[in-house]
C-alpha cells in the first residue's frame, strides 16, 4: 500500500512538471524567431541545429557550400548556441577591425562561475568599459 501511495506522489509530481518544461520550451523557442530578425540560413532543428550536417573532416567545405547557398553572411546554430559566419573578408575586417568594440568579444564560458567579473579570470575577460581600472596590467607584464 505504502508503494502505491508514493507512486502517486511521484506521479503527481513528475507529470506537472514536465509539462510545465515543455510548454516552457515551446516558448522560448516560438517567441524568438518571430520577436528577432534573423539572418538567412539553413534550416534550424531544435537543441542540435545543423551539428549532424558537419562532416567529420573538412568542415570548411560544408561552410563553403552553406555561403554559396546562403550569401556571405549567415547564421546557423549548433547544440544551441547561435552562430553567426561571416565568410566576406572585407565584410569581416569592416566588422573585427574597424568596428571590433561592437561586434567582438569573449563567450560565456558556463563552466566557470563569475569568470566576468572576478579578478582571478582577468584573461578572460572582454575588452570593454566595464572592468575595473587595476585590471588594466601592460603586456609585458603578464608574460
Amino acid at each position: 500500500m505504502a508503494l502505491l501511495l508514493y507512486s502517486w506522489y511521484f506521479y503527481a509530481v513528475a507529470i506537472p512538471s514536465l509539462l510545465l518544461s515543455i510548454s516552457t520550451i515551446l516558448r522560448k523557442c516560438g517567441s524568438t524567431s518571430k520577436s528577432t530578425k534573423r539572418f538567412p540560413g539553413p534550416r534550424q532543428f531544435p537543441v542540435v541545429g545543423r551539428v549532424h550536417d558537419l562532416p567529420r573532416f573538412s568542415m570548411w567545405l560544408k561552410f563553403k557550400e552553406w555561403a554559396d547557398t546562403y550569401g556571405p553572411i549567415y547564421e546557423t546554430s549548433m547544440m544551441g548556441l547561435r552562430f553567426i559566419v561571416v565568410t566576406d573578408e572585407s565584410m569581416a575586417q569592416e566588422l573585427l577591425i574597424k568596428k571590433g568594440n561592437s561586434f567582438s568579444g569573449r563567450t560565456q564560458i558556463r563552466a566557470l562561475l563569475d569568470h566576468r567579473t572576478s579578478p582571478v579570470y582577468v584573461a578572460l575577460q572582454d575588452r570593454n568599459g566595464n572592468q575595473h581600472p587595476s585590471y588594466d596590467v601592460p603586456c609585458d607584464r603578464i608574460s
